[in-house]
């Protein structure tokens, strides 16, 4: 088992659940009940696309925010220096997060391939 991903995969879990704790979002767009439902009622992948910095990891986040979800930030360094293929990542974040069945992977598009 890469104890060092799992260390940093531990630290993304506690940045996740401090991030609804002391931030408060403000709405850029109002997610009305419908667009809610849109996302949570299938479980096809959502792409979210934007210029940088402008606030697509936080709408997920805030569409996500009521339920149980996986956070996985491919912009950290220490993931990409231990990630090693998305098997072990899996393993590893079953064992981090339980059965969850959400997963966020924000800047995925660090990782080759």
């Amino acid at each position: 088992m890469n104890n060092l991903l799992l260390q940093s995969l531990e630290r993304q879990k506690k940045h996740k659940e401090v991030f609804f704790n002391k931030n408060k979002i403000y709405p850029r767009l109002q997610i009305t009940e419908e667009r809610q439902k849109i996302f949570e009622n299938n479980s096809l992948v959502k792409i979210i696309t934007g210029p940088r910095r402008a606030g697509k990891s936080t709408f997920l986040m805030s569409l996500l925010k009521n339920r149980d979800f996986i956070y996985v930030n491919f912009d950290d360094i220490e993931i990409l220096n231990y990630y090693s293929g998305i098997n072990e990542l899996l393993d590893l974040l079953k064992i981090l997060y339980g059965d969850i069945k959400t997963v966020l992977f924000d800047e995925i598009q660090n990782i080759d391939g």
